[in-house]
């Protein structure tokens, strides 16, 4: 059972706390995950809750007011649970790698997460806001946070100091080594475990400035299309698990005169990138179009389509928690001529994705995982349920940047990989 130090007080001991853990977020720009790391540069143990569900940022963009970047539920703890209860020694640090942009979503490029963006990392509970009260209410309000200033902080907590007696017994047990063998979201068997009645309710970090690299994320305006069709991404998904997990595409007609054109969402083919690498989703055979099957693009018209991706794509290929950046590509082969038309022929493809975040599913949270860098497990990267015991370092030295490597090596089942450069599309012959 760990139980907090009673000879400590309560304003010291939370401000040397404060003190003791520190937070850290690094990145090695667009093309690789970033890095959290929480270290106990104190002398003495302490617990925490070992969730990076607990993770949120605050963005700010140059001429814009600052913005949250905080995790949708179910994948941000609500309170304090046992299984994530973790205890670091002085010295240790807990780690974690994470793409960003599934806390910053957007569905076809980032606003926040650009170049130029303030971004100051926090860990705990995030503070409720509150709409502009009537004055009755504030009253109210008043008296209450009194009320709250005059006695100690209430749980939930993201780390408190432990006695000497708890920190010498076995620490608690972390996040399973792998969820989906130990059965994601249930409480292992454990002794009982009492709360803090004292602890932070969140530590923030320093904050970070976004390279111009980053304008790779920004979803900048697409150049010209080479053709007079033009194959385009719409819209993605914030969807609640993989069966409403979806990407909206258009066929535009570019030019000033009427187009003809076979398409049909069975023809398109997807390139995805998610939470355990890179993963395709071929297209399908219709058949021989009739003339009715062919649509009439008007001068700088267009035809949508809303996809649903668990049709299209391998069985469970959504299944766990995560971002996913979806790509398309659509092989327009049939010229209609033996039906006296001349439809578009050719190869199209997006030239941005659309991104797909997935809340909930089947498979562990991609907040249990572990992601090695293309050189296999960095410094300061932990595997879940396990700490770090090499001294902590400071803050600007926590995690090295990991080496280049002449090759990804595949990664291991349950371990989410770097994310890599994308790859040149090969045009597919055309039939």
């Amino acid at each position: 059972m760990t139980t907090q130090d009673p000879g400590a007080s309560a304003d010291g001991g939370l401000v040397t706390l404060a003190q003791d853990l520190t937070l850290t977020v690094s990145e090695d720009g667009p093309n690789q995950p970033w890095t959290v790391t929480l270290a106990n540069r104190g002398s003495a143990p302490l617990g925490f809750i070992a969730d990076p569900g607990l993770l949120w940022f605050e963005v700010t963009v140059p001429g814009r007011p600052a913005q949250s970047c905080v995790l949708p539920e179910p994948l941000r703890p609500a309170a304090m649970q046992r299984k994530s209860v973790l205890i670091l020694q002085p010295g240790q640090q807990y780690s974690r790698r994470l793409d960003p942009r599934f806390f910053c979503f957007a569905e076809l490029g980032q606003v926040l997460l650009v170049p130029g963006a303030k971004v100051t990392p926090h860990f705990g509970w995030k503070p409720e806001v509150v709409a502009a009260p009537t004055p009755k209410k504030r009253a109210v309000a008043r008296r209450a946070a009194s009320m709250a200033a005059s006695g100690p902080a209430q749980p939930p907590f993201v780390a408190w100091r432990l006695s000497a007696t708890a920190a010498s017994d076995a620490a608690p047990p972390g996040p399973p080594p792998d969820a989906e063998e130990a059965g994601a979201g249930e409480d292992p068997p454990a002794r009982a475990w009492t709360p803090p009645r004292e602890g932070l309710k969140s530590v923030q970090g320093a904050s970070l400035e976004l390279a111009p690299s980053y304008s790779a994320w920004a979803g900048t305006a697409p150049p010209p299309p080479d053709s007079e069709i033009e194959l385009v991404m719409l819209a993605g998904a914030d969807a609640e698990d993989e069966r409403s997990a979806t990407i909206t595409f258009g066929v535009l007609n570019t030019s000033d005169r009427p187009q003809k054109v076979f398409v049909r969402r069975e023809l398109l083919s997807y390139e995805v990138q998610g939470p355990d690498g890179f993963f395709e989703c071929p297209g399908s055979d219709v058949g021989s179009p009739d003339f009715a099957s062919f649509s009439t693009l008007p001068p700088h018209g267009a035809e949508r389509a809303v996809v649903r991706l668990i049709e299209v794509c391998p069985r469970r290929s959504f299944a766990r928690p995560g971002l996913y950046e979806v790509h398309a590509r659509l092989n327009a082969r049939w010229s209609g001529q033996e039906l006296g038309m001349d439809a578009f022929v050719g190869r199209l493809e997006v030239s941005r994705p659309a991104f797909v975040r997935v809340r909930s599913g089947d498979r562990s949270s991609f907040a249990r995982l572990v992601v090695p860098p293309v050189s296999g497990v960095a410094p300061g990267v932990v595997p879940p349920g396990q700490l770090d015991t090499t001294p902590a370092e400071p803050p600007a030295e926590a995690v090295p940047a990991p080496e280049e490597a002449p090759a990804e090596p595949e990664a291991p089942a349950g371990e989410m990989p770097a994310i890599p450069e994308p790859a040149p599309a090969v045009p597919p012959p055309v039939e």
